[in-house]
């Protein structure tokens, strides 16, 4: 028989075997034999050891990818948490940084009384200077392209003695024409809706127009709901937001609706004018009350009395609208000559005093106007607004109410005016007061 595994059959082995043991002699094949039995039991034994070898080895190279990908994860949220805790660092040291800033800022503020801040500054136009918007024409009005530069305004808070005190040096040594020149001019805020088709007749002049976000809104009661454009804009007053509305005179049928649908739908008690109608031949606002009774879109204006005094008119009106009616006061400043200042300055501090005679925190705005709405009507403004500050404050902080005078109405308190004052006036403080603004008042 044949051994399958070695290809050696026993009856040839055993021959082989007895054949040797006869001739007592160790043949070659069977050395053969025995190295070929020793290496069976080699590689044998090798493919075991292979084998475990090779199975350690995998074991190892896993563990070692394990250990790999771990100490990379570990790697990355090690990183991941130094950059979070570098960055709510750097997030803590920048608001700390500024708020100790505004901190510092605001106590500096505090002690010199001062601010400072940056305004758009473009030339003071006069009206003849203005262009007026052509009527005929449709579409949007086109927006000024207007040159800037920028400037740094500071304002001092004084005393009322120490104004008083101090105005007649600043007016002769040109203090008072430097710091009108600081002052912020141009528009200074958004007016897009000035620009539009449908606010093209409520508009005069290029450039003079309301800002959005303070401008006055008819509300409409007819089918065109959405022209509630009027060219007029609330202003607030010493302690009393939309004190005043500033607005532009009416100047066509259209403007002579909106100005009465603005009295009335605001509850304006007290309307102040500061024009006449003509000056020269120039026509400065349409005459918007009756001598006896008007019709004006769905108003009717009655004339009720009049008194009438060297420097200014007082006309009682009522106003009906369907079953309502409201009763009106035109105080009308006849004196004020264009490009110039009233004869007798003091005339319109008893003016200015009858305005406010008798007027409540609950009454509506008081109307403001002139031909434009921003020259005149805005000394007025800036003069009743500091008498009522300077009374109550013992304070008072021109330059910087008309420049927050322009940031609600673009151009009030137009340009610089060379006119004097004899210096008995600067003892009074109300009469004070008129100098300093007038001496700033406009051309329009």
């Amino acid at each position: 028989m044949c051994d399958q595994g070695t290809g050696i059959c026993e009856n040839w082995k055993t021959e082989m075997v007895t054949n040797q043991s006869a001739s007592g002699e160790d043949t070659t094949i069977t050395q053969e034999m025995d190295v070929i039995q020793d290496w069976k039991k080699q590689i044998t034994t090798h493919n075991i050891a292979s084998d475990e070898e090779t199975y350690i080895t995998k074991g190892i190279d896993v563990r070692q990818d394990v250990g790999s990908n771990s100490g990379d994860q570990t790697r990355s949220i090690i990183l991941l948490s130094v950059l979070v805790v570098l960055a709510v660092f750097l997030v803590f040291t920048v608001v700390f940084f500024f708020k100790k800033g505004a901190k510092t800022q605001k106590v500096k503020t505090n002690e010199e009384n001062v601010f400072s801040v940056e305004f758009h500054r473009v030339e003071s136009r006069t009206e003849s200077e203005l262009e007026e918007i052509p009527q005929n024409e449709v579409g949007d009005v086109e927006d000024e392209i207007i040159t800037v530069e920028y400037s740094n305004l500071t304002s001092q808070r004084v005393s009322v003695d120490q104004f008083i005190r101090e105005l007649p040096e600043k007016r002769s040594n040109g203090i008072l024409e430097k710091e009108f020149d600081e002052l912020p001019t141009g528009l200074l805020e958004s007016y897009s809706n000035a620009l539009k088709a449908s606010s093209r007749k409520g508009n005069r002049y290029k450039g003079i127009y309301p800002y959005d976000y303070n401008r006055v809104k008819l509300m409409r009661t007819y089918a065109n709901e959405n022209d509630d454009f009027v060219n007029a804009s609330y202003i607030h007053g010493f302690n009393k937001e939309r004190a005043y509305i500033a607005a532009q005179g009416p100047f066509n049928p259209k403007t002579l609706d909106d100005f009465w649908t603005m009295i009335w739908q605001n509850d304006v008690t007290r309307i102040v004018m500061l024009t006449n109608l003509y000056e020269g031949d120039r026509m400065k606002c349409l005459k918007y009350w009756p001598d006896t009774d008007l019709d004006i879109g769905q108003y009717t204006i009655i004339l009720d009395n009049v008194d009438v005094y060297d420097h200014y008119v007082l006309r009682y009106m009522v106003v009906h609208c369907q079953e309502e009616e409201k009763k009106v006061t035109q105080f009308h400043f006849t004196t004020w000559p264009d490009k110039s200042i009233p004869v007798d300055p003091t005339s319109l501090i008893y003016f200015r005093n009858l305005v406010r005679n008798g007027l409540t925190a609950s009454d509506g705005p008081i109307v403001v106007h002139c031909s434009v709405g921003i020259g005149k009507t805005g000394t007025f403004i800036s003069f009743d607004y500091l008498l009522e500050e300077g009374a109550a404050e013992e304070t008072i902080d021109v330059k910087g109410y008309i420049a927050s005078l322009r940031q609600q109405r673009g151009g009030s308190v137009q340009t610089t005016s060379t006119f004097f004052f004899m210096s008995h006036l600067w003892k009074d403080f109300q009469t004070a007061m008129f100098t300093m603004v007038v001496y700033l008042c406009c051309n329009i």
